[in-house]
């Protein structure tokens, strides 16, 4: 919860929007909650609401700081799952080429965008004037190096979270995975949570959850088990600062709009 939350405060540095901690972990758990209740990620839709009401923090410029979280998550998990197939082909587990070849594309796709300027003319005409818009803020995210390096490292202390996270809940079913088993996983789910068609990637993360298991060695009861570990304990935790942070919220939502400019 801490990681995503700073996720939201660092990128909105970036753009002259400073955010107290108590709003911006209450707007965590809110959001978050609402992304185990409704598909598409809707609780991303509130966030980009409530910044705009509160903040006059445009949806342009929210879908820029998405974009850019986006494409760091899907550099470091591409990365981190093709340090997993490489220390499970060195155990002699073998490679899976789909597998590998998606990682890799992900991680080369994400560096591209992440690091090679993109330039476009200046269209006016929706949707291509928006475009360029989302892409002048990631070029401005990039140069504002201070938090552009913060919400790299959020990212990588969240993946080795998250990393511990399955090897935890692994055990707890008596599933022994290996490191490299565990970084793969770890990957494989992540990236299956950016699709989320449905609340949480339901369905999706646990069809990537069974494939992992022909070459990670579980079974498919085993790794429902895994999963139900992976999405409950959150979820009880949510529940718990849900009231609390609504509460916050909806206080906050009480004043007037601001912006604050970080020196």
């Amino acid at each position: 919860m801490v990681c995503n939350g700073l996720y939201i405060k660092f990128a909105l540095q970036a753009f002259q929007v400073d955010l107290p901690a108590r709003e911006w972990l209450s707007l965590t758990v809110a959001t978050s909650l609402l992304n185990y209740l409704t598909p598409l990620r809707g609780g991303m839709v509130v966030r980009a609401v409530y910044l705009k009401s509160h903040y006059r923090f445009g949806y342009v410029d929210f879908l820029s700081t998405l974009s850019a979280i986006y494409l760091m998550y899907v550099f470091t998990y591409g990365l981190l799952g093709l340090m997993g197939q490489t220390l499970l082909w060195r155990q002699g587990a073998g490679c899976d080429r789909i597998v590998l070849s998606f990682l890799a594309a992900a991680a080369t796709v994400a560096a591209l965008l992440m690091f090679v300027r993109v330039r476009l003319p200046r269209w006016q005409v929706f949707p291509l004037g928006q475009i360029v818009r989302i892409l002048d803020g990631w070029t401005l995210l990039r140069r504002k190096r201070s938090a552009f390096f913060k919400l790299m490292l959020t990212t990588l202390v969240f993946a080795v979270l998250s990393a511990l996270e399955v090897k935890l809940a692994s055990s707890a079913v008596a599933v022994d995975l290996s490191w490299g088993g565990v970084l793969l996983y770890t990957s494989g789910q992540n990236l299956a949570i950016l699709g989320s068609i449905t609340p949480v990637a339901l369905g999706i993360a646990e069809v990537v959850s069974i494939y992992l298991g022909t070459a990670l060695g579980y079974d498919v009861s085993q790794a429902l088990m895994i999963q139900a570990l992976l999405r409950s304990v959150p979820l009880a935790l949510l529940l718990v600062f849900a009231l609390p942070a609504f509460h916050q919220l909806g206080v906050g939502m009480g004043g007037r709009a601001r912006r604050s400019v970080v020196s």
